[in-house]
């Protein structure tokens, strides 16, 4: 091979690893299980440093980006709902597959997003405030 024909290998090789790569960066650095109220809650009692305010902080913005989805999902199956004959929906009552409890499922998933960008805003405050102390 000439020098040439190594440097376009080389070239090709190199946007072939940045593809794969690309989709490794976009991967949650945490779990979903991981992002649970209770796991979360155990943590903020164990935080001491800033850094682990800091994390905790991420991870509760995490967690409202994973409700903001959920929230997405629920808006999704209820217009899918919707959009059934009015015979099956009465045919499945008060049941968990109505387009109402689809609503009403996302308008809660949507409170606590809120709720845990407000507990990210107050922990990521409580790091900044500890890294600023007066000594």
């Amino acid at each position: 091979m000439t020098a040439r024909s190594m440097k376009m290998m080389q070239f090709v090789l190199a946007g072939a690893l940045l593809a794969l790569a690309a989709p490794l960066s976009a991967m949650q650095p945490f779990s979903n299980q991981d992002l649970k109220e209770k796991n979360l809650a155990q943590m903020e009692e164990q935080a001491k440093t800033p850094e682990d305010w800091r994390t905790l902080a991420q991870m509760y913005e995490a967690r409202a980006e994973m409700l903001i989805e959920k929230a997405e999902r629920h808006d999704r199956l209820e217009q899918r709902y919707a959009s059934a004959p009015k015979s099956l929906i009465a045919k499945r009552g008060h049941g968990w597959n109505t387009p109402k409890r689809q609503a009403q499922m996302a308008k809660k998933a949507r409170e606590e997003a809120a709720e845990a960008r407000e507990a990210a805003a107050v922990h990521l405050a409580r790091a900044d405030a500890e890294t600023h102390s007066v000594d």
